[in-house]
């Protein structure tokens, strides 16, 4: 899987399935944790109606990184 910013990304909420939206990748970590080889990725989201106002920094999210069109 290769990262890069700008990718769309689907962002659903870990306790809340049905404030799931999208979001761009906006940095990437130059940075691998050594330990897990894991990097740190922060993602742009935009609500965009009522049921997404729960989303916060912080809160627990699944991400899935969409594949490039190709």
């Amino acid at each position: 899987l290769s990262l890069h910013r700008g990718a769309a990304v689907e962002v659903t909420p870990v306790s809340f399935p049905k404030a799931k939206t999208t979001g761009v990748i906006d940095f990437i970590s130059p940075t691998v944790d050594a330990a897990s080889g894991t990097v740190q990725v922060v993602i742009k989201v935009v609500r965009r109606d009522p049921a997404q106002s729960i989303l916060r920094p912080g809160l627990a999210v699944e991400v899935r990184f969409k594949a490039p069109a190709q």
